[in-house]
């Protein structure tokens, strides 16, 4: 039965308090609206109690508080190094040395050990100079697997299966653990860059995709050109 607060009573009070012991751990935060006797010297009461539980709350917040200043600051070493990336590509001007800015970028500033550019083709494949792109038809069974990147214009992170790394990666499937799938969609061109580290945990399911995304639209852009001028 509910007590009127206004006829609430202290020996309601002490009898709540004594149904109910562990009032302080279920609910630390009363500490800090308590007024609390001095006790003698050496007794360890509800005062030290407090001051433990509001330490422990100020250095909970301070650890927050570095782990944000510290993310902000990966952030921007993050969006520096895409932004020195895309500058690079876009000085380029053939297919081949964007692919050469590529590895040496991704493997310098990201650890990034491997990378595979897929493209597609309705009739025929691209007229390129660069070997180093490979092409499918759009109806291929192997490419009709990374179908949804392309659709949901969406980076995919994670792992792949081994005739999905096979496709993407030949003989050195064995080094993929997991990678990142960059849609390249230009109205040039349609295909993939897909990026790939050993580690199983580099690239995950549910990691933040704008710089990925921003890549690509970039690359995308610029390989379409390209493409267009060797055509």
């Amino acid at each position: 039965m509910a007590c009127d607060i206004n006829t609430l009573s202290v020996e309601r009070v002490c009898e709540f308090i004594a149904e109910h012991p562990d009032i302080l751990v279920t609910h630390p935060e009363l500490i800090e609206q308590l007024t609390l006797p001095e006790l003698p010297s050496g007794i360890v009461g509800i005062a030290e109690y407090r001051s433990r539980y509001l330490q422990q709350k100020n250095d909970k917040l301070s650890q927050k508080m570095q782990q944000l200043v510290q993310h902000a600051e990966q952030n921007d070493i993050l969006r520096q190094k895409v932004h020195q990336l895309c500058l690079a590509v876009l000085a380029e001007q053939s297919i081949a040395s964007v692919l050469a800015v590529l590895q040496k970028h991704m493997l310098e500033a990201f650890d990034i050990q491997h990378i595979a550019i897929v493209l597609q083709y309705e009739t025929r494949p691209y007229t390129m100079t660069a070997a180093t792109v490979t092409q499918y038809d759009s109806e291929q069974p192997e490419w009709l697997r990374f179908s949804s990147v392309l659709a949901e214009q969406q980076p995919y992170c994670g792992r792949l299966a081994q005739e999905e790394k096979t496709f993407l990666f030949g003989d050195t499937r064995d080094a993929i653990g997991s990678v990142a799938c960059l849609p390249l969609d230009h109205v040039d061109l349609q295909g993939m860059l897909v990026i790939a580290h050993d580690s199983e945990q580099r690239f995950y399911a549910d990691m933040a995709t704008d710089y990925l995304g921003f890549l690509s639209k970039v690359i995308g852009q610029k390989l379409a050109q390209l493409i267009t001028n060797e055509g």
